[in-house]
């Protein structure tokens, strides 16, 4: 019978590591691991960056689609922003049609989106099949009142674009496929707005032009409500407030079809003190000149003064 030869113990004890060889290697491990996982962080939020505004490319191509289908007229944005579609009778639906039906304010309009988003009174829906394209990668909160689950939807429409329906039928104010008031653009509240310039056809985008006009907006999941992102152009005060989710930045697409991460400049203007589904006007605080550049901006790219 063969045997394997035995190592004497000398050599047996430089075949294995030292400690201190151990800890070399383990410190080396912890170095390459502090360098890589920051990097790989950056890698998965740009990654769910582009993911958000890929979703915004074609949400806005669907709105194009819509324009081309019905001579340049826009989607309806005037859903009645706390009323549940879900809920309501097929009557008052009908006449909630819009660019998209819900209000995030309501847990079965919010997490229900084959109700909502699939919904024949959701304008897009015919252009715009899956419901994830509605939901920024990024919006992973969970609400109690929801049941712990989150919002089906992300986005939505500056209150200067679109035409009017609900307002038209329900609310006997103006005419079916008329452009949309544009209330909050002035303070208080007033529809029509007498003092700038909302869009309800395609051709209607002349300043400030169709690259420099945003549609849609990456909304804060805890003050998203109905499909109407509203902006005050007095650039004093808040209504609704963007997502800060990308590192401190929204996603925004714009009429000509090109999308971009937009960076905020100051924590106010994507960090609301409102409950789920809330909408407040907040005064823009006199030393915050970040916070005041930030509702500037927005304002200069949602519409002009009439």
């Amino acid at each position: 019978m063969k045997t394997q030869p035995r190592l004497p113990d000398a050599e047996l004890r430089r075949a294995g590591f030292t400690l201190i060889e151990l800890m070399v290697v383990i410190g080396i491990v912890a170095v390459l691991a502090a360098t890589l996982l920051p990097a790989h962080s950056r890698a998965q939020q740009q990654g769910s960056a582009t993911r958000c505004l890929n979703n915004l490319r074609q949400l806005t191509a669907a709105w194009r689609m819509y324009a081309d289908d019905n001579a340049e007229l826009l989607p309806p944005n005037d859903y009645p922003y706390k009323t549940s579609f879900v809920l309501a009778s097929t009557f008052e639906q009908n006449e909630m049609k819009n660019w998209v039906v819900g209000t995030m304010a309501s847990a079965i309009d919010a997490t229900d989106p084959n109700q909502t988003l699939l919904a024949p009174q959701t304008m897009l829906s015919s252009y715009i099949t899956q419901v994830g394209t509605y939901k920024c990668p990024d919006d992973t909160l969970k609400f109690a009142a929801f049941g712990n689950k989150p919002h089906c939807r992300s986005y939505s429409m500056s209150n200067a674009v679109g035409t009017r329906w609900y307002s038209a039928l329900a609310g006997n104010d103006g005419i079916l496929g008329q452009p949309v008031g544009g209330g909050w653009l002035s303070l208080p509240y007033i529809d029509p707005d007498p003092n700038y310039v909302t869009f309800g056809k395609m051709t209607s985008f002349l300043a400030p032009g169709p690259a420099n006009t945003w549609v849609l907006i990456d909304e804060n999941p805890l003050a998203i409500n109905d499909g109407c992102f509203a902006v005050c152009m007095t650039g004093t005060e808040v209504v609704d407030y963007p997502s800060g989710l990308h590192a401190g930045g929204s996603g925004i697409a714009f009429v000509d079809g090109h999308s971009e991460i937009h960076k905020w400049m100051s924590l106010f203007i994507y960090t609301p003190d409102v409950l789920p589904g809330g909408i407040t006007d907040t005064v823009v605080p006199a030393d915050d000149t970040n916070a005041e550049q930030d509702v500037t901006w927005l304002a200069d790219h949602t519409t002009v003064h009439d």
